[in-house]
């Protein structure tokens, strides 16, 4: 059964999106709340109805015929694959995703954008985090607080994917499973309130995941950048983008993220892949 969230939307389009779509449970959240809680809903209604799998999947995402089918055939063949995800491909034919790169500051980026399929497919077919645009996850295998909602946007997914590694499972990525992904079309591509949620959840996630020792010189260096880019924005004359970035330092000092850093060994297997490629 596909399952709806709707996000900031009124009665009259929650009955609309049910018309439309009567196999489906839909659920309408009157106040816009974020990507992260939104998903984290219907992960629960997924643990609350027995399934095995849940497929996150954005309203910006179109799957491509028989791309679900082989992701569940990949993470099946695995007991131990937590989440899979496709090859997410932008509207040119070009890598929009093929998992997420992680480095030492906790900065994340998608990996391999930009570049053709053929160069994408001779990556590795794992990663340590992929995109929540479209994830198929192993319900068993989410933790019991689910995905923190805390984010609202972006970074959820990264910090969903480690907590997966943490807990001894693995992110498959599966590169014949392919979605168009035509991103950002509820927040706006480098609109000031996408750069707010990537400047104050990458600290947030630093902060959330990365061991103690790890933070005494990956914090200091964060928490300089974030200072220095409304600066930065202010020189370009991007006065909107430079208040967004000021506002996310306060934001982040008023709601200190709740610590769940992953454990030593994990940190020592991951720690080798956290920078950029070069490809």
């Amino acid at each position: 059964m596909p399952w709806v969230i709707l996000d900031g939307a009124d009665r009259a389009q929650a009955e609309a999106w049910r018309a439309r779509f009567p196999e489906a449970w839909v659920c309408a959240r009157p106040a816009q709340s974020g990507y992260a809680p939104c998903a984290r809903t219907g992960l629960e209604r997924a643990r609350a109805v027995g399934a095995t799998w849940a497929l996150l999947l954005n309203d910006d995402v179109t799957l491509a015929p028989g791309a679900l089918d082989l992701l569940v055939s990949a993470a099946t063949a695995d007991p131990r694959c937590g989440a899979a995800a496709p090859l997410l491909l932008d509207a040119h034919g070009r890598v929009n995703s093929y998992g997420l790169e992680v480095n030492l500051l906790g900065c994340a980026r998608d990996r391999a954008r930009g570049a053709s399929v053929e160069a994408a497919i001779r990556l590795a077919p794992s990663s340590i985090a992929a995109s929540a645009a479209a994830l198929l996850l192993r319900v068993e295998a989410l933790p019991d607080e689910g995905l923190d909602p805390s984010y609202r946007y972006y970074y959820e997914d990264v910090d969903l994917s480690l907590g997966l590694v943490d807990r001894g499972w693995t992110v498959r990525l599966v590169p014949d499973a392919r979605a168009l992904h035509v991103e950002s079309l509820t927040i706006g591509r480098g609109s000031p309130r996408q750069v707010h949620y990537l400047a104050r959840n990458q600290v947030r996630f630093l902060l959330r995941t990365f061991p103690a020792r790890h933070l005494t010189w990956t914090l200091p260096l964060s928490l300089a950048r974030l200072a220095l880019r409304p600066a930065e924005h202010a020189l370009r004359g991007e006065w909107r983008h430079a208040w967004a970035c000021a506002t996310a330092s306060g934001a982040l000092l008023a709601h200190l993220p709740r610590r769940r850093p992953m454990r030593a060994r994990t940190f020592r297997q991951v720690a080798p892949r956290l920078r950029w490629s070069r490809g």
